[in-house]
C-alpha cells in the first residue's frame, strides 16, 4: 500500500509573475484499475500519522486504500 506526498511540478508560461497560495486546486488524479486488489475501507482515526501530519485534506469522510494481491 503506497503512502505519502505527491509532487506537482508547475511551469509558467508567461512572463507574468503568479503566486501560488495556500489552498489553490493545482492539479488532478486519475486513478486507474492495476492487477486483482481487495479495497480495504479505513477510518481517518484509524491510520497512523504521517510527516504531513494534520496537513490533509479535511473533504474526505473516509480514506479508501487499495491493497494489491
Amino acid at each position: 500500500m503506497g503512502r505519502g506526498e505527491i509532487a506537482v511540478i508547475l511551469y509558467n508560461h508567461t512572463d507574468e509573475i503568479f503566486e501560488i497560495k495556500a489552498g489553490y486546486r493545482i492539479a488532478q488524479m486519475i486513478l486507474l484499475k492495476y492487477g486483482k486488489h481487495i479495497p480495504v475501507q479505513c477510518l481517518p482515526e484509524e491510520i497512523s500519522t504521517t510527516k504531513r501530519g494534520e496537513k490533509v485534506f479535511r473533504s474526505f469522510l473516509f480514506f479508501f486504500f487499495t491493497m494489491y494481491v
